[in-house]
């Protein structure tokens, strides 16, 4: 079920069941989402009116592969955890954007199969130019693991292509959030942070 805020965002809850049928995993699931809806609203049914009103405004996308390394968990070294990685980004004008990142992971965490992060924040980056093929950026991401809430500064470059693709290089640092219980006992994280992947620009304007 979605509800409507404004013309471009909706808020969506939903239910569901998940089984594993060759496990033993069986879980109710609920879950929440932010939608943004790219289009607005055509004034008229015609096609070529909505087709001349509407346009995409303001969104890139980022697909790498992301390397945990250094990592200690409770103090204790940990191997390099291998994910793959999808952020979204909102431009909010020409320096500013809101970054929205996932991860899963590839390889085991503290000897369970698998490994998560969900986390969102506010980037400043250079202006974009095509006479310049770099664009340089910095972001600041709060978010949640299996652990709990975890902080990732990061900055990095996109090396254009073309105005649409670029070549996604970051370094950053990933640390657990344990004040006032936001993380579990005895599970904080600490890490380095490497991905190199591509970007798609959705639109410049």
């Amino acid at each position: 079920m979605e509800y409507a805020l404004n013309k471009d965002l909706g808020v969506t809850l939903s239910s569901g069941y998940l089984i594993a049928p060759m496990g033993t995993s069986k879980n109710y699931t609920v879950g929440a989402a932010v939608n943004y809806h790219f289009s607005h609203n055509a004034r008229t049914t015609q096609a070529k009116d909505w087709s001349e009103r509407s346009y995409y405004s303001g969104i890139r996308f980022n697909f790498f592969n992301q390397t945990e390394f250094l990592a200690k968990v409770d103090d204790k070294s940990h191997h390099n955890i291998h994910m793959i990685s999808f952020q979204i980004d909102k431009l909010l004008a020409k320096n500013w954007y809101i970054p929205i990142q996932g991860s899963i992971a590839y390889n085991d965490f503290m000897g369970y199969p698998g490994y998560g992060e969900l986390s969102a924040g506010l980037g400043l980056q250079t202006q974009y130019s095509s006479s310049n093929r770099f664009q340089n950026f910095v972001q600041l991401q709060f978010g949640t693991n299996i652990g709990g809430i975890i902080f990732k500064p990061s900055l990095g470059v996109n090396y254009s292509l073309s105005d649409n693709y670029a070549l996604f290089g970051q370094l950053g640092y990933t640390t657990s959030i344990e004040q006032m219980g936001l993380y579990r006992k005895n599970h904080s994280l600490r890490s380095y942070n490497v991905g190199t992947g591509i970007t798609y620009r959705f639109s410049i304007k």
